[in-house]
C-alpha cells in the first residue's frame, strides 16, 4: 500500500447562511487543505499521483466565493461577473466531483 500526503493553502470568501452574527456576512479566510491518498499501485513514473494534479484541484478554490447552492447571493454575484463555487453540502463533495469529472481521478 502506497500513501501520499499533500498540503495546500488557498484564500476564499464564504458566509454562513441564516446565521445571526458576523459570520453571516461575506468574509474571507486562508484555508489549509490536507489531502491523503492511498493506493496499491504506482503509475509508470513511479508515482501514486502527481502532486500537481492534487494542487490543480485545490487551486480551483483560490480567490473564489464559496456559497451554498441555495444562497441568494450566488445569483447576485454571478450577475456582477464574480466567480462563485456552489457547494451542495461541503467542499469535500465539490472536490471529489471535480476530481472525478475534470481530472479522471477516482476519490
Amino acid at each position: 500500500m502506497w500513501k501520499i500526503r499533500v498540503e495546500c493553502m488557498f484564500s476564499a470568501a464564504h458566509r454562513l447562511l441564516n446565521y445571526e452574527g458576523p459570520c453571516g456576512r461575506l468574509h474571507g479566510h486562508n484555508w489549509k487543505v490536507v489531502v491523503v491518498l492511498e493506493g496499491d499501485e504506482l503509475n509508470r513514473n513511479g508515482m501514486l499521483m502527481d502532486f500537481r494534479t492534487v494542487k490543480q484541484i485545490i487551486a480551483e478554490f483560490d480567490h473564489k466565493v464559496l456559497l451554498k447552492s441555495s444562497d441568494p447571493l450566488v445569483e447576485v454575484l454571478r450577475k456582477a461577473d464574480q466567480e462563485v463555487i456552489e457547494l451542495s453540502v461541503n467542499c469535500l463533495l465539490y472536490t471529489s466531483d471535480a476530481a472525478d469529472e475534470g481530472l479522471g481521478v477516482d476519490l
